[in-house]
């Protein structure tokens, strides 16, 4: 993968997102500042069994990913989100289509459709948007 300076990532290549690093990232957002034992008890609350040095490492992947940051500046360092909440569901997102629906998210969407439980006020929103959709396309 090539590198930029500060070893994040090249543009061209998004770095990848594992299972672990997204509840570290979870734990980020919901603070929006923390440091290491910060986000190592508040995962501990949640059940997780990882050790301090386990969140520390992956703190440290996110970092090198470009995905948090952190202020170095003194002797404990506190730690934030580089990648928001949305930035991270529309890419999984994208890849979950790419990978399952072979890129096409109507499918997704008719899945889901079929499959989920819908309040009445659920269906209007989703009425609503292919409303708007349907005119959009009508005025090209």
């Amino acid at each position: 993968m090539a590198k930029q300076a500060g070893n994040r990532p090249a543009k061209d290549k998004e770095p990848s997102l594992p299972d672990s690093e997204l509840e570290v990232l979870r734990v980020l957002w919901k603070k929006e500042r923390a440091t290491a034992r910060e986000v190592w008890a508040e995962l501990q609350d949640q059940g997780s069994e990882w050790t301090y040095a386990t969140v520390n490492t992956l703190l440290q992947r996110l970092e090198a990913k470009g995905l948090a940051a952190s202020d170095k500046s003194r002797m404990t360092y506190v730690y934030w989100p580089e990648i928001s909440r949305s930035q991270v569901v529309k890419r999984r997102v994208k890849q979950l289509v790419d990978k399952l629906y072979d890129g096409r998210g109507s499918s997704l969407v008719m899945h889901l459709l079929k499959s989920q439980r819908l309040s009445g006020d659920e269906v209007t929103e989703i009425r609503q948007l292919l409303d708007d959709s349907i005119g959009e396309h009508d005025a090209k």
